[in-house]
């Protein structure tokens, strides 16, 4: 029988109907989207596991888990370190501010088969009920149980969030924290120059940021092909580079990481 381990090394056996361990934070190399470990790329397999249940109050709600800026051409890591620890339900950030028509999301996580530290949210946090268990954040707002993780139902937590964008598409979050912008814009010195003129080409008649990063978005989607079979990135390939002007075909990292150095 083929565990459930090979699949997510961060998933329980299914055994014991509770169990608590500790457990390292989630990355994508430990799930299917990414097969190759820790070179992004490669053809996935689909497997029907549950790992986790969330209830909502929206129809469709993005959740993020892991947040990565450091692009090295075949894969991506952080070089967050900075760790505030609180025992608190709700929490402020300072120096940022919500405006507007503000539209809150609720999320209840129920963990039934994944092990992790990490708190699985929707942007932008504002809350959260947890049975009093400690918490640790970051200035990217990723959030971590500090003391391991439960299953099931003992294991759910509730996260309350303002998102980003209201229903009119007007934007809710103005950040004017004194962000260190240059950790969010790395770029590797051998970036193929064509990656650039491409994303300087697309958004040569836009203006703001947004209208750019939107711009990007739309080419990506009516250009290249989604699809979980991939051809094998030769290995001296930038993984963007390959993906924008070679193969075409790819899923969410692919889509994900191109649109990101490119906005870069």
């Amino acid at each position: 029988n083929e565990k459930m381990s090979d699949i997510f090394p961060g998933i329980l056996g299914l055994r014991s109907e509770y169990k608590r361990a500790e457990q390292s934070r989630f990355s994508f190399g430990s799930t299917p989207y990414q097969p190759l470990g820790n070179r992004l790329g490669g053809s996935i397999a689909e497997k029907d596991i549950l790992v986790m249940r969330v209830d909502s109050n929206m129809p469709l709600i993005y959740l993020r888990g892991r947040v990565n800026n450091i692009y090295t051409g075949y894969s991506w890591y952080s070089n967050s370190s900075e760790i505030v620890k609180t025992n608190a339900s709700s929490f402020e950030v300072e120096g940022v501010e919500f405006k507007g028509d503000m539209e809150r999301a609720e999320v209840t996580i129920y963990p039934d088969n994944i092990l992790t530290s990490t708190i699985f949210l929707p942007y932008f946090p504002i809350e959260i009920e947890a049975n009093g268990r400690k918490i640790s954040y970051n200035k990217d707002l990723e959030m971590y149980f500090r003391r391991g993780f439960f299953k099931g139902i003992e294991g759910s937590y509730t996260i309350k969030s303002i998102l980003p964008k209201n229903k009119k598409g007007k934007v809710n979050i103005l950040d004017h924290r004194d962000i260190e912008k240059e950790k969010y814009l790395q770029l590797p010195a051998n970036l193929p120059y064509r990656i650039t003129w491409l994303a300087e080409e697309i958004t040569k008649d836009f203006e703001t940021d947004y209208e750019k990063i939107k711009a990007l978005e739309k080419y990506l989607v009516e250009n290249h092909t989604y699809s979980l079979t991939v051809s094998d990135i030769p290995e001296d390939e930038d993984f963007v580079d390959y993906f924008l002007f070679d193969d075409k075909v790819g899923y969410c990292t692919y889509y994900a990481s191109a649109l990101a150095v490119m906005g870069r």
